[in-house]
């Protein structure tokens, strides 16, 4: 599903264009092979990642979630 929209969207990116690409922390990391495949690894820019609350209990986890991150490719 995700990698037809990430092609398509490559297609018709203009060749100085960049895509900004916003998912949990369940699936950016798949996406980022994605991208890398998709968009070609040396096209990476970088990852922004930004604190979004502070860090609570998460169910019977230790640790909360507490960041949103962001993948950025030309």
């Amino acid at each position: 599903f995700m990698k037809s929209r990430l092609t398509i969207a490559r297609e018709l990116l203009s060749p100085d264009g960049v895509i900004f690409v916003h998912l949990d922390y369940n699936e950016i990391h798949y996406c980022k092979i994605l991208m890398d495949e998709i968009f070609g690894r040396d096209n990476f820019i970088n990852e922004i990642i930004w604190r979004r609350k502070q860090a609570t209990s998460y169910g019977n986890s230790k640790f909360g979630i507490t960041n949103d991150t962001i993948s950025l490719a030309s």
